[in-house]
């Protein structure tokens, strides 16, 4: 693979970045790799040394392990390096940058694509394990707020510049924050119904539609005018949603007549969604078109006073503050605004989760981390959550007289996810991780994978590692209790736990060959590596715990820093005994920026 050109051609950077065609790179390939980087102005800061100086051994080549320790030894910036990693995959993902996005969801009275019942998560279908996020969707990782109630306008262009778009990101960003490289596509902003409060003292951040009575758009409703449930956005009609709201005095407030409005639904939670339930009302906004554009109506607000504030475009991209026309001592009783059901409009409801959400989904059992005991007897399968888990095993082996089971070996595996439609160079740079454990007993291994927050509850129990995945529905989500049925959050992470019916190594490597091809479930299958199980405590229950601390230490993902390989990296790496420098993640540009975490594994946190 000698360099032909001075412009890089996409299929040899492809070749490039695939870990199974290339792990070096010739002189010219280096040469042209340089010049492709400086095209960009953003990018003319990177200094890269002559050939000799990053080739280690000798051989006249450079791999990517030698790049990853001359960066290392001159400590590079992250950012610098995914801003580099950015640029190569910038030039293969030119030809789909204009591509719709099926996923994007409309805001207001747009309307929004949901024939299905359930829509895959992004983190379902591509993972971001390569940590190849969308070159040129630079867009600031914006939590939701409460001055526009996280309205966006969306006619967002997806720019193909990418020094411009880093530049619009570096504007974007406070200046104390860059560092902290909270970046994500538009893609994923547009999709996440779900965010983290800017109040640790909260939990997520909700917004559901509200719509009139006599709202039957077949896109959302039944032919009897029922609404579809389990939309990622939740709907719910007015007279619904407002029936199911109750008064709760606030202690703190008290002497003041304080107040705030409680979602309470004793029939399977907001819009069928059973984890969105016992949700405080935080705002009613509707959006009202305008001869200027669109200008976002706060009707109702939980604050202690109302205000009806208006805003026009100009002024939330001048991020002026709203003018107050209106308030009062004191929060109105919730009500459907008469401005909006005069005009035929529908309206959102900002909600906010109770604060312990973020750690669980229960209050009493904390840790998003899941199992599913898929290989008992149909009657006894079940879906462990959180810390209360590991009294339940211990419970269900004292009940049924089983020995508890010991990991003894262990396997690093990767895999692409196949489409029925045609590859694109992206989806072939694209790789899920995870880990296959075997335990002593020989009668089934257990997955182990970590993925979007509900990535698989939220997307009616659809996952790659259950024989039944296309029942309607699967077994797993019969089983999952309700409370993990919400929609997916794509920037928090939790972690799997499957029991597959497999014995050992090559009865796994039958499953994965069984289920690969085009629009089945896997594309090029591997496993990269396998070794004992070295640990001491090496039990169910302490692999149960070892997780519950890895992701009770830190709950956030992302595509770029914290991914699936990551973590399949840690756990594998922490299960062997590995030293740092041998924990690696499967794809060769995931190890530029790893830094290991399997310190997380042993040490309870502060819940």
């Amino acid at each position: 693979m000698g360099a032909r050109s001075t412009k890089p051609v996409v299929g040899e950077i492809f070749e490039l970045l695939d870990p199974n065609k290339s792990g070096f790179l010739e002189p010219g390939e280096y040469t042209q790799l340089v010049h492709f980087i400086h095209q960009d102005k953003a990018l003319e800061s990177i200094k890269f040394p002559e050939l000799k100086q990053i080739d280690i051994d000798g051989d006249e080549k450079v791999s990517l392990e030698e790049l990853s320790q001359f960066f290392a030894k001159i400590k590079i910036a992250e950012q610098q390096l995914l801003l580099m990693k950015e640029a190569i995959v910038n030039v293969l993902d030119a030809p789909y940058a204009n591509e719709p996005n099926q996923y994007d969801s409309g805001d207001g009275e747009e309307e929004e694509d949901n024939d299905a019942d359930f829509k895959a998560p992004h983190e379902y279908i591509r993972m971001s394990p390569s940590r190849l996020s969308n070159a040129s969707l630079f867009t600031a990782q914006a939590k939701e707020g409460d001055d526009y109630d996280g309205h966006t306008e969306d006619g967002d262009e997806k720019s193909t510049n990418l020094g411009k778009a880093a530049a619009a990101a570096k504007r974007t960003i406070p200046k104390q924050k860059r560092k902290e490289h909270h970046i994500r596509s538009t893609k994923e902003k547009k999709t996440t119904t779900g965010s983290d409060s800017k109040d640790d003292r909260e939990g997520f951040v909700w917004h559901a539609q509200i719509l009139q009575d006599n709202y039957k758009n077949p896109k959302h409703c039944f032919p009897s005018g029922q609404l579809k449930l389990r939309r990622q956005r939740p709907q719910i009609k007015g007279t619904d949603f407002f029936a199911k709201l109750m008064s709760v005095k606030d202690q703190k407030n008290d002497k003041e007549g304080g107040e705030y409005w409680i979602f309470k639904s004793l029939d399977g939670g907001l819009n069928g969604w059973g984890g969105l339930n016992y949700l405080q009302l935080r705002s009613i906004t509707y959006k009202e078109k305008g001869m200027l554009g669109n200008r976002i109506i706060r009707a109702w607000d939980s604050s202690n006073y109302a205000v009806k504030r208006r805003s026009s475009p100009a002024r939330r991209k001048n991020k002026g503050k709203a003018k107050v026309i209106q308030s009062q001592p004191y929060p109105p009783t919730p009500e459907f605004p008469v401005e909006a059901a005069k005009n035929g409009l529908s309206v959102r409801a900002t909600l906010v989760s109770p604060s312990w959400s973020k750690k669980g989904w229960t209050q009493d059992s904390p840790g998003h981390f899941w199992w599913y005991f898929a290989c008992r007897e149909a009657s006894k399968r079940r879906v462990g959550i959180g810390t209360k888990m590991i009294r339940n095993l211990r419970n269900y082996l004292i009940r049924e007289h089983e020995s508890e089971p010991i990991a003894v070996r262990i396997h690093h595996f990767a895999h692409r996810y196949s489409y029925k439609r045609a590859e694109t160079i992206k989806d072939q740079l694209v790789y899920h991780a995870g880990v296959l454990v075997e335990w002593d007993h020989r009668q089934y291994c257990t997955v182990f994978e970590l993925g979007f927050l509900n990535g698989v509850s939220g997307y009616g129990g659809k996952s790659n590692w259950v024989v039944d995945k296309n029942a309607k529905p699967p077994g797993l989500y019969r089983a999952m209790p309700g409370c993990m049925k919400t929609p997916w959050l794509t920037d928090r992470a939790e972690v799997r736990a499957v029991d597959l019916p497999v014995k050992s190594k090559e009865e796994f490597e039958n499953y994965l060959r069984k289920y690969s091809g085009r629009g089945l479930r896997f594309i090029d299958p591997q496993i990269s590596e396998s070794a004992k199980v070295r640990l001491t405590h090496r039990k169910q229950s302490d692999i149960m715990r070892y997780i519950l601390n890895y992701i009770l230490c830190d709950g956030k993902y992302d595509e770029n820093f914290r991914n699936c390989q990551d973590f399949a990296a840690d756990f594998f790496g922490f299960l062997a005994g590995l030293p740092p420098d041998k924990c690696k993640p499967f794809h060769a540009l995931c190890r530029l920026t790893y830094k290991h975490k399997k310190y997380n594994f042993l040490y309870d946190p502060d819940i």
